[in-house]
């Protein structure tokens, strides 16, 4: 038996992704918060019976849409008998870091980066334990409040002290935010040294988005001052009880590439680029949450237009800027 495929709707930040393909040899690599861990946390919630039985949370459904969305994980799995991978080396059962004797190994991808050039490179996946997977990723560790275990046992594994500890983080989290400032990476990987002689590895194209509202302080500005940033059409006849739709917020993720938008006062949203419609959106009723993901878009000017009872508002022109300019 082996993994086939899998499929996740409105699960964390994974939106919809249909029949990916799977094997029981899988390599997931990437930068931070990309999504690698709720990946599995979504097959854990297929597999393991003690995650299953408290159900979703609201912080699981993507972009926190609880109300209107409905999360379906769905893994298909080969129940022949071909056991093609059924005796994958996990480095003869021991932590490649602390040497831990376990069945229960997790793959971790070991990177290079050249801050300079921009490129990051696959260097090494090694098997290592839950504790030194969780010193590995310590941020994650000390969101779900594992921080102190993850300090503890870097200290155990290293015979170190909390100062040689707070040395070492301070410097990993300098070398994280330095990283963090290059929105996209080139990726040098070649799965043919892991096993996957027949794999090809394809790099996401996510132009960046310069946001026209990136200094607009959202909470502070009222109605009469959006009239300064966005343009107002009012409806024909006017309907002077009602104004037009009313934006929220604005948010840019430049790192998925993700527009969201949250307002008010809104029938739907008609999203253009370079002056083409691409994508329409409608609303029933309430507060309007919705996102565009840029990934693969060719052009170079977005807008979007809000349409409601009380007329239109259209906004600034969002800038897309492709990957290899930056």
């Amino acid at each position: 038996m082996k993994f086939s495929s899998i499929s996740i709707k409105n699960f964390r930040n994974f939106e919809n992704i249909t029949n990916l393909d799977l094997n029981n040899r899988n390599i997931f690599f990437g930068m931070n918060d990309v999504g690698k861990s709720n990946f599995l946390a979504a097959l854990r919630f297929v597999f393991d019976y003690n995650v299953r039985k408290n159900g979703f949370q609201q912080t699981d459904f993507h972009n926190l849409d609880f109300e209107n969305k409905t999360i379906e994980i769905i893994v298909k799995l080969d129940i022949s008998n071909d056991n093609k991978y059924s005796d994958m080396l996990r480095a003869n059962h021991r932590c490649q870091i602390c040497g831990f004797v376990t069945d229960d190994l997790d793959a971790h991808e070991v990177w290079d980066f050249d801050i300079k050039r921009k490129t990051q490179t696959l260097k090494d996946i090694i098997c290592i334990c839950s504790k030194c997977h969780g010193v590995k990723h310590i941020r994650n560790s000390q969101r779900l409040g594992y921080g102190e275990n993850a300090k503890q046992h870097f200290m155990d594994v290293n015979n170190c002290t909390e100062l040689d500890f707070a040395t070492h983080l301070t410097k990993a989290q300098i070398d994280f935010e330095e990283q963090n400032k290059i929105y996209r990476w080139k990726i040098v990987a070649d799965l043919s040294n892991f096993g996957l002689k027949n794999s090809i590895f394809q790099e996401r194209n996510i132009p960046f988005i310069k946001n026209p509202y990136d200094e607009v302080n959202w909470e502070a500005t009222t109605f009469e001052g959006k009239k300064k940033i966005f343009q107002f059409v009012k409806s024909l006849p006017p309907q002077y009880w009602i104004n037009p739709p009313n934006v929220l917020s604005i948010d840019v993720d430049n790192y998925q590439g993700i527009i969201q938008i949250i307002a008010n006062d809104i029938n739907k949203i008609d999203w253009y680029l370079d002056k083409q419609k691409i994508k329409t959106k409608y609303n029933v009723v309430g507060k309007f949450t919705t996102s565009l993901k840029v990934e693969n878009l060719e052009g170079k000017q977005l807008y979007f237009i809000l349409f409601g009872k009380g007329g239109q508002t259209i906004s600034k022109i969002f800038e897309l800027m492709p990957q290899e300019v930056l």
